[in-house]
């Protein structure tokens, strides 16, 4: 649906150092741990941290996102919404490696447009799905295959008043499995702005609590989509049995999770731990994030 876009990028030992300074500690220690050293294979789901936006600060739009791939207007708010990732366990990416990351619009889906078309009104229903494929290679070929989806919603300001200040519907799932291992941590402020520094993401819904609240009609700064993915595929990783690997990782955003909130990270294993299910809770018991991880 578009021209492939061709990045670079370079697994640096000291970027990843600064990531696991930046993300919790699954064994309760806080350790200075040395850099990574080359050639070591990374933890599958760190590749959401590379091939950061190539613009210029003054490209950006209002809100710190990046226009590559937007909606047209009055589409700005955008949210990440959830995706897919492949891994080939006999080319796993490793430190030091040079990639190279092609991407293209696979899909653009519209949602709630035949009511706007009704009444002339944009609700909070109007929706537009954006639809990314991105294929990273190293030396020895593609080694991951990546489907990520943003969505995007109309500005606050075109929306009834109603709905833009009235509280978002909130689905518990009942058919939710028991877990068997869980990890809660508090991502504080500081943990938003380092792993926004570390992806070059200048989104103001993390950084900016006044923006984020005002503007966008959230609680407070919300955790990073990509940050909440990662942290389920390495605490899956931290707990998997050493002769497995991670082969698949699918996942959807389902609720906003908000800064300085208990966040809970879940595990419950199936297939005779072949498989998982994982999910992210807030403080209420909330699904934020939920997927499923298949190993080899």
């Amino acid at each position: 649906m578009s021209k492939t876009h061709v990045q670079d990028d370079v697994i640096d030992p000291y970027k990843l150092h600064l990531l696991d300074l930046t993300l919790p500690s699954f064994d309760r220690t806080r350790r200075l741990s040395p850099k990574p050293e080359l050639n070591t294979p990374i933890i599958p789901g760190t590749e959401l941290t590379f091939f950061p936006p190539l613009v210029p600060t003054e490209e950006l739009f209002a809100d710190g996102t990046d226009p590559s791939y937007s909606a047209p207007s009055p589409f700005f708010r955008r949210m990440w919404a959830g995706g897919e990732v492949a891994f080939d366990p006999h080319n796993p990416l490793r430190v030091g490696q040079k990639l190279s990351c092609e991407t293209t619009v696979e899909d653009v889906q519209l949602k709630g447009w035949e009511k706007a078309r009704e009444t002339g009104t944009l609700d909070k229903d109007t929706m537009i799905f954006v639809k990314q494929r991105r294929e990273v290679s190293n030396e020895h070929g593609f080694a991951v295959v990546e489907r990520r989806t943003h969505v995007y919603r109309p500005e606050l300001v075109d929306l009834p008043s109603a709905e833009a200040t009235g509280k978002k519907q909130v689905t518990l799932h009942s058919d939710q499995l028991p877990p068997d291992e869980q990890f809660t941590f508090t991502p504080s402020a500081h943990t938003l702005f380092r792993f926004s520094a570390l992806t070059f993401n200048a989104h103001r819904i993390h950084l900016d609590p006044i923006y984020s609240s005002q503007q966008e009609g959230h609680e407070d700064r919300l955790v990073h989509g990509p940050m909440t993915a990662l942290l389920l595929l390495r605490f899956a990783h931290f707990k998997m049995p050493s002769e497995n690997h991670i082969a698949a990782f699918k996942y959807r955003a389902t609720h906003p999770l908000v800064v300085d909130r208990p966040l809970t990270l879940n595990l419950a294993w199936t297939g005779e731990r072949r498989a998982a299910e994982v999910w992210a809770t807030n403080q209420e018991g909330i699904v934020g994030m939920r997927g499923s991880i298949v190993f080899t």
